[in-house]
């Protein structure tokens, strides 16, 4: 393993919500951890997300840990179709795709384009 996929793997982990992160390649192993802060030590009071409309929403997620860009701009009010590419997640060598899981229109924008996500993050909502 090279400095710079070191550094931005530093960077990758600096920029996210991980608190750790380990890479193995070949007969190399890199373990990195952010150091804690005080805030970071007592985790804040999440509020539990309500839905307020019965209309049937899907979130388009992360499936795992990487740089996301989007195919094309998505903004609010844009429709999309099912099977759609919405985007894709960098990590390394690896890129997967990311697909609209329904037809719909967009109703929120979780992700800037080119920025860090972990797996879960919600990139964006689509109205069914």
């Amino acid at each position: 393993m090279n400095i710079e996929k070191a550094e931005q793997l530093a960077m990758l982990l600096r920029d996210s919500n991980c608190t750790q992160l380990s890479v193995t390649e070949g007969d190399t192993v890199i373990k990195l951890k952010k150091a804690a802060s005080k805030a970071s030590r007592r985790p804040a009071a999440v509020p539990e997300a309500r839905r307020v409309s019965p209309e049937k929403t899907s979130d388009v997620r992360a499936d795992m840990v990487g740089i996301f860009s989007f195919s094309a701009p998505l903004s609010p009010g844009d429709t999309v179709e099912e099977g759609q590419l919405i985007g894709h997640i960098r990590s390394f060598t690896i890129v997967n795709d990311i697909k609209a899981p329904c037809g719909g229109t967009v109703v929120s924008v979780s992700c800037e384009d080119d920025s860090p996500v972990e797996y879960g993050q919600v990139i964006l909502v689509i109205k069914e």
